[in-house]
This record gives C-alpha cells, structure tokens and sequence, in this order.
C-alpha cells in the first residue's frame, strides 16, 4: 500500500482532532504525525487522546512529534529531520496548516524544498471565531534560511498581510523601523474580529491596501509581486503572515521566486483558548516545491 502521511499540529481547538477524523474518512492515510508545542502540551492533551483515537480507529499509526517551537533553532533542525528522515519514503503528504505555527510551516516547506516534491496543503476554518485570539505577543524574528538579504545602507519596507488584528503589525513596525509599510487587509477581516487601525503617529509610512490573502493562486501571486517587486531595488523588503493562515503559502511562495524578501513572524504571548468553536469549510492546495 502506498504511504500517505497526514501532518498536523495539536492545539485546544475543536478544529484541531475534527480536521484529523474529516481527513481520515476522505483518504486512505497509513500514518498520522502530529507536532506538539512543549509550551502547549497539557492544554492540548484532550484533543490529543481524540486524534489518537480517530486514528486508532482507522488502522493509521499515529505518532508525536514533541519539541520547542518556541525554540527557532531547534524547530529547523526537527523539521529537516522530519522532511528528510520521516517523509522522504512517503507516496503522499498531507500537511494540515489549520493550527499550525507559521514558522513551523515555512521550515517544513523550506526543508522538503531540495527535493521537488509534490505536497498537498489543507486548511479548515473554524465554524465560529471569538473576537480575539492572541495578546501579549513576543519580539519579531526573521526566520532562519528565509531571512531575505539585508544590505545596511537600505531603509526597511515592511509588507504586512493582516486580519481585524494589528497589533503584531504596529511590533513589526517598532523592531524593523520601515520607511515604508504595505498593510495588505484581507477583504473579510471583519468577520474574524473588530478591525483595529495603526495609530496616526505611523503617518505617511502606511499605505494600507485591500487585499486577499487567502487566495493562493498565480493570480493572486503575481499581484502581490506587483505591489513588492518596485520596494525591492531601493528596500530591505520583509513580509509577514499576521492575518489568514494561507497567506503563509502566499509569502512562501513569494520568498522561492524572490530570495531578498524576508519573512518575518512574531511569536504569540497569551492565547485565548476559546478563540474558535467547531470546524467549518475546508481548502485543499498543491504546493509543487523547488518551482518558482
């Protein structure tokens, strides 16, 4: 039987352990690898036994993967070792993106970049979102081999995909200091929260634009290249994900067709737990890796 692996992140999320029994009952999957947060693993224990269990009852084998994510480097070292030791032998890859980090993501795609392959994305929304989902967020970080390149004598341009949130965007804006920032906001922010604004002390910097981060086709690419490409002759350009969790595949794509653009995150402080109820729409991609 051909080996088709399904990649998840445990999280407290209902979506979390239904997006892995959804996922079972639509494929044939031989193993099921779940990454855990050593930050987040007792809440993320109940849905963990759930997605075990589902997985039981399917004849899948279900393993955990339990380690730092917090820890930048050694997330890099766990996911080349995921991509070269665990699914290099793997027919399929499924990699589920609902609840997963987006430094996790960009490493694991980086990593099984050198091999050309094929993977599948999958996404599941919430049925129902709270009106927050994270505070008290850390510092931004460049991550590690997608940094972009940074020449000293450039100002920064910062390109900012957001949801209602911004306030990891005004932590963007204080760490990089940008000349210029491009707040690209999703078209339907407004149903994940109340839409919140960068103060006016950001001035002239802003141009804040409309614009669909969830749409991750060539399209929807190459107008995004429109609005970077001219920053990059006279900027250091770093991007970020701070809205809709595919525009995390948007900027991976963006940063394999142009090596100087940054990607950037900013780690979550305190999460609200009850920041989504159920499992609603799902979206399926296919990400062929190495081809720009």
């Amino acid at each position: 039987m051909p080996e088709a692996v399904l990649i998840t992140i445990a999280s407290w999320e209902e979506r979390f352990a239904l997006g892995v029994g959804r996922s079972l009952s639509q494929e044939n999957f031989t193993d099921v690898v779940c990454l855990v947060s050593d930050r987040y693993a007792d809440e993320t224990s109940e849905r963990r036994t759930a997605a075990r269990l589902l997985a039981s009852e399917a004849g899948v084998q279900y393993e955990e993967w339990q380690f730092d994510f917090e820890d930048q480097v050694e997330c890099y070292y766990k996911m080349s070792a995921l991509a070269q030791e665990r699914l290099a032998r793997a027919d399929r890859v499924v990699l589920d993106i609902s609840t997963a980090p987006r430094t996790l993501v960009w490493m694991l795609l980086g990593a099984l970049t050198p091999a050309g392959r094929e993977i599948f994305i999958r996404y599941s929304q919430a049925a129902e979102y709270d009106d927050w989902q994270t505070t008290e967020e850390g510092e931004p970080r460049l991550i590690i081999n997608r940094s972009g390149i940074m020449y000293p004598d450039k100002p920064t341009c910062l390109v900012a995909l957001c949801g209602p949130e911004i306030s990891r965007a005004e932590k963007m804006f204080d760490r990089f200091e940008p000349r210029k920032t491009l707040l690209l906001r999703d078209p339907r922010a407004a149903n994940y929260g109340e839409i919140k604004r960068l103060p006016n002390d950001y001035g002239g910097t802003v141009q804040e634009i409309v614009f669909d981060n969830t749409d991750t086709s060539d399209a929807n690419l190459s107008r995004l290249e429109e609005l970077v490409q001219p920053q990059i002759e006279g900027h250091n350009v770093v991007a970020a994900s701070l809205g809709p969790k595919m525009s995390a595949i948007l900027l991976f794509k963006l940063s394999q067709r142009y090596e100087q653009v940054g990607l950037s995150y900013v780690v979550s402080g305190q999460h609200n737990l009850a920041s989504t109820s159920g499992i609603g729409q799902s979206t399926d991609l296919t990400l062929r890796l190495g081809k720009k």
